[in-house]
């Protein structure tokens, strides 16, 4: 038979209360060392995707560490939401790559209800990062569309390859 595990309320600095000492657990300062050598590396990663050179290596490392639900805790909301905005401010222009901005932009999107209201409402305002999301959405779209319809489909619809407006 388990023995009952005397319950004891938590005080305000994370240890247990009734302690005899005044040191934080171990496992706080652990804690605190993830979240400095995290948000240092998402700094390091914002610099990387303001240049063509480093900006595919790390919009990789941003949307593998985005497939993690811990990703979006409240403690690397700031420096995460930076690396959206250049994100959202470069992947468009030439020598960056737009689909993987668009990825990691939509994979941060259907995590919003993680981010604080502020945050989240950017996601889809048109002054923030929503803007290209939707437009590359529609992009992306289109090109995939264009790109798996068959001659005859375009020729039933009037438009065929001597359609100068017609991309196929």
């Amino acid at each position: 038979m388990l023995s009952a595990v005397k319950e004891e309320p938590i005080d305000e600095s994370g240890g247990a209360g009734g302690s005899s000492t005044d040191e934080p657990p171990v496992m706080d300062e652990a804690i605190e060392r993830h979240i400095r050598q995290t948000n240092d590396r998402l700094h390091c990663i914002r610099e990387a995707l303001a240049t063509q050179t480093s900006y595919q290596t790390a919009a990789r490392e941003l949307l593998e560490w985005c497939g993690d639900f811990r990703a979006f805790q409240k403690w690397f909301e700031e420096l995460l939401f930076g690396c959206l905005t250049v994100i959202s401010q470069v992947s468009h222009k030439p020598g960056y790559d737009l689909d993987l901005g668009y990825r990691i932009l939509a994979v941060c999107a259907a995590q919003r209800e993680r981010f604080s209201p502020k945050s989240a409402s950017i996601i889809y305002s048109r002054k923030g990062m929503g803007f290209l999301l939707k437009l590359t959405s529609a992009a992306r779209m289109n090109s995939v569309l264009v790109a798996k319809q068959p001659k005859e489909f375009c020729k039933s619809l009037g438009r065929c390859h001597g359609d100068p407006n017609f991309r196929y």
